[in-house]
Order: structure tokens, then sequence, then C-alpha cells
């Protein structure tokens, strides 16, 4: 029995996967044909009338825009000056768009470049970044992956403010999770971070049902996927 990654994505085919992306995936020193080995990684199936889609894991592994087979593939990433949303006024935003491996890594790049690294001499120079990378890639690897594709057009969201980084992900889960890292009484050392449900600004629209095809239109992303 597939699992949701192995799910066929509607309207899509051996074409639309990017040969410069699943080749990152295949043997080197195997003699078998391009599809069937990306049948074999769960990157391509056929339907039910015998036709080769790109499946969930595909689409989001091996496409330049999954956001355009599977709207809201994609973060949102916000950093306002001030601790309070609605009163702090952006400093950097962008969407990360692309294969999902490459928005883990732009997402994490953004925190460093939107967050403060202290530094004192202990006999060298020692640098301690306001909050945990590994904490902070984990966080958003979590996202990612628990993250409910088939909510139209809901993106995982990184808003990060002067005292605390937070992210979204409109997950399986739970409605919406969240997870929080904020710094205690000004010092970068001192770092708190929560993980829970909480609401968002929109509320989520009725999961998508699977076609005559058994195909979503706007499949969810599985946990397997990012491991892939």
């Amino acid at each position: 029995m597939s699992g949701p990654d192995e799910l066929p994505v509607a309207e899509t085919g051996r074409g639309t996967l990017d040969a410069a992306l699943y080749n990152r995936f295949l043997s080197s020193r195997t003699l078998q044909p391009a599809t069937a080995e990306l049948a074999k990684l769960g990157m391509l199936v056929e339907d039910d009338a015998g036709v080769n889609r790109a499946t969930v894991a595909g689409v989001l592994l091996a496409t330049e825009r999954p956001d355009r087979h599977i709207p809201g593939a994609a973060i949102e990433a916000v950093r306002y000056r001030g601790n309070v949303l609605g009163k702090a006024s952006q400093l950097d935003a962008t969407t990360i768009v692309g294969p999902v491996d490459r928005q883990i890594r732009e997402a994490v790049l953004f925190s460093r470049r939107n967050t403060r690294v202290a530094a004192r001499k202990a006999p060298g120079r020692v640098e301690t970044p306001q909050f945990s990378p590994r904490a902070v890639f984990e966080a958003i690897v979590n996202a990612v992956v628990h993250r409910d594709y088939s909510l139209d057009g809901a993106r995982i969201r990184m808003f990060i403010f002067d005292d605390r980084l937070e992210l979204y992900s409109p997950g399986a889960l739970a409605p919406n999770e969240s997870c929080v890292f904020s710094t205690c009484s000004g010092s970068p050392r001192c770092l708190s971070t929560r993980c829970h449900s909480k609401p968002v600004d929109r509320a989520p629209r009725a999961r998508p049902k699977p076609n005559a095809r058994g195909s979503f239109h706007h499949p969810r992303l599985p946990r397997a996927a990012a491991g892939r």
C-alpha cells in the first residue's frame, strides 16, 4: 500500500520532474531507465488510467516551483522591528520557493541573517547566536515534514522579532502547529523554546477529496518525504 508521499499529483507527468533535480537521487551504477528508477524512489507512479504522474514527493523534491502544482508549498519569512506584530515594521521579507530541501536551507539562512550574534573573549573570540542553529534547523525541518498541503494555499510562516522567532506550520497533528524561540532578560544565551497549537488569522479550508483516479489536487506532504 502506497504512503501519502506516493500519491499522484493531478495534471503532472514525467516531464514535470526536473532531471537536474531528480538525478541527485538516482544511482550512477544503475542500468534501468530513469522512469523505472523514479518509480522505485516513489517520485513517479501510474494512476488508475495507467498514466505516469509525479507523486507528492516527486513534485516537492524534483521541481523548481512545487507551489505551481501544490499551492502553498512555500515558506513566508518576515523580519520585524520590535516585538509586537501589527506595531512592528518589516525589515526584511521574502517568499521562499523551490525544492523543499532548498527551502529549508534558505529559511535557515534567512534566520541567521536576521538574528543577533553575541561575541565575547574567553580567551579567544567566542560567538553565541541569539537562537540555537540546530534547534532552529530542526524546527524548520519539522514544519516542512508536518505541513499539511491539503490546506489550499496555506504556507509555512516564519516571523522574527527582536526577542523571538515564531514558526507556524499548517500541520496534520493540530490545526496550526507553532514553535516560538525567545530570549529572556536580553541574554542571547538564555533561550526558551515552546511548541504548541495556535490559531492563525485565517480558517483552514476543507481538505479536498481524491478524484475518480485517486489523485489529490492539493496533496499533503507526508513525514517521510523530507527524509528521502
